[in-house]
């Protein structure tokens, strides 16, 4: 079960008993809820990045700035990301 507060995403165990990773942000995540694509959690911040955390681990694999402004959404296909900030862009990142 992956948890998200504004400073921290965690994976939590199926009986939400411990805490297996957990990944904090320097800034505060504004994207409402973690996105599993390609064996990573996804999710974004109030600076624009877009971060990817390794699904077993939670170790930060990529990040990347994307804009100016928060992240509010990010949907994605087999090969792109679909990321939407507070402001109504949408960017689409392949990486």
């Amino acid at each position: 079960v992956y948890v998200m507060s504004e400073k921290e995403v965690m994976l939590v165990d199926r009986k939400v008993v411990r805490v297996l990773w957990h990944a904090d942000s320097n800034s505060k995540w504004t994207s409402p809820r973690p996105r599993l694509w390609r064996g990573w959690v996804i999710a974004g911040d109030r600076d624009g990045t877009v971060v990817a955390l390794d699904e077993a681990t939670g170790a930060v694999a990529w990040s990347q700035k994307v804009h100016d402004k928060p992240i509010r959404g990010i949907g994605s296909d087999a090969s792109t990301l679909y990321v939407g900030t507070i402001d109504g862009h949408v960017i689409a990142l392949r990486p």
